[in-house]
C-alpha cells in the first residue's frame, strides 16, 4: 500500500443489489465538521440512485465503481478498499447505515492510534418482524452493550490501512474480515477494541428461501477458503465435526442472547428458522471442506 495520509479515513461501502445510499451519506455528511480528510469509495453491482450522491456533503471525496452483477460483497469491499491512501480504512455496507455520531467516534479513536476497532450493530426492524431474523442470526451478539469478544462485525470495523493485503489481492480475492483478524491475532497478538457511540443499523430484508441458500453458500465459501490460511485444524477433522456444527452454533447464539430478554424472546420466536439457517451453514461447510468453495463466495451479500 502507498504511504498513508495522516489524520484521514477511507470508508469502503459495499452496495450489493438494490442499494439505498441516502442514509449512509446523510449520516456522514451531518458530521463532517471534523478536522479529518474523509474519502468514500462505493463499489456496487447495480445502478445507483445518483441523487443521494449529488446531495451529499461536498467536503467528502466520493468515488463509485460499477462491478459485474455477480460480484460478491467480499469483492465489492475489496474493490472499495484497493485504492485506499488514508491512514485508516472503515468497512460498512449500504444496508447498515452508520449513526450520526459514528464518524466523530471514528476520528477520536484514530487520534488514539488504536490499530483495529469496531462498533455495535443495532436492529432496524422491530424484533417481532420477520425481517429481523437475519439480524438475530448474524449480528444480534453485536447489539449494544457488546459483550461478545470472540467475534467481530464485518460491516462496522475500522483499522489501519497498513493491515490490508496488497491492492491486487483485494481486487482478485476480496476482503475477508475473519481471515484478516485471524492473521492479525497470529502475527501481532492484536484483537479489535469495542467502541461505544459507533453503531450501524441493520435494515436488510428477509426472504426465507433466498436466505437459506445464501447461508449454505456462505458456509461453503468460509470452509473452502479457510485452509488457505495458516495454522488451521486438519481438513479431515473439520469434515467430521460438521454434523454437530449446527447444534453448537445454535447453542452459541442461545448463550449470547439469553442475558438480553428482548433478543432472547425473538430468538425463541424464530427458533425453527434459526436452526434451519444453521443446518444450511453447516452443510455448506461440509461441502466447502470436501469439494472446495467453487463459486459459493459470489452469492454473499
Amino acid at each position: 500500500m502507498s504511504t498513508a495520509k495522516p489524520n484521514s479515513v477511507h470508508i469502503a461501502i459495499a452496495a450489493k443489489g438494490e442499494a439505498d445510499l441516502s442514509r449512509c451519506l446523510e449520516a456522514l455528511s451531518q458530521e463532517h465538521s471534523l478536522n479529518m480528510t474523509v474519502a468514500v469509495h462505493i463499489a456496487h453491482d447495480q445502478d445507483l440512485d445518483m441523487s443521494a450522491l449529488l446531495q451529499s456533503d461536498s467536503r467528502i471525496i466520493i468515488k463509485t465503481t460499477r462491478c459485474p452483477a455477480s460480484t460478491s460483497i467480499l469483492k465489492l469491499w475489496g474493490v472499495a478498499l484497493a485504492d485506499a491512501s488514508a491512514q485508516y480504512v472503515a468497512v460498512i455496507d449500504s444496508s447498515c447505515p452508520p449513526s450520526n455520531d459514528w464518524l466523530s467516534t471514528v476520528a477520536k479513536n484514530i487520534a488514539k492510534a488504536i490499530p483495529v476497532f469496531y462498533g455495535s450493530v443495532e436492529p432496524g426492524w422491530p424484533l417481532s418482524c420477520r425481517h429481523s431474523i437475519g439480524y438475530l442470526i448474524e449480528y444480534a451478539q453485536f447489539k449494544s452493550p457488546v459483550e461478545c469478544d470472540s467475534e467481530f462485525p464485518g460491516n462496522n470495523i475500522v483499522f489501519k490501512t497498513s493491515l490490508l493485503e496488497s491492492r491486487q489481492a483485494l481486487i482478485d480475492e476480496g476482503f475477508f474480515k475473519t481471515f484478516m483478524l485471524w492473521k492479525l491475532k497470529q502475527t501481532h497478538n492484536t484483537t479489535p477494541v469495542y467502541c461505544q457511540n459507533m453503531s450501524v443499523t441493520y435494515y436488510k430484508k428477509f426472504n426465507f428461501r433466498y436466505y437459506i441458500k445464501r447461508r449454505k453458500e456462505h458456509g461453503r465459501c468460509f470452509a473452502g477458503c479457510r485452509h488457505k490460511q495458516d495454522k488451521q485444524a486438519p481438513k479431515w477433522a473439520c469434515i467430521l465435526f460438521t454434523p454437530c456444527l449446527f447444534l453448537l452454533r445454535t447453542l452459541r447464539l442461545y448463550n449470547w442472547l439469553k442475558p438480553k430478554p428482548q433478543l432472547f424472546k425473538a430468538f425463541l420466536r424464530f427458533l425453527p428458522i434459526i436452526i434451519s439457517s444453521e443446518i444450511a451453514w453447516s452443510y455448506g461447510e461440509f461441502l466447502g471442506y470436501s469439494f472446495g468453495e467453487k463459486d459459493a463466495c459470489q452469492y454473499l451479500d
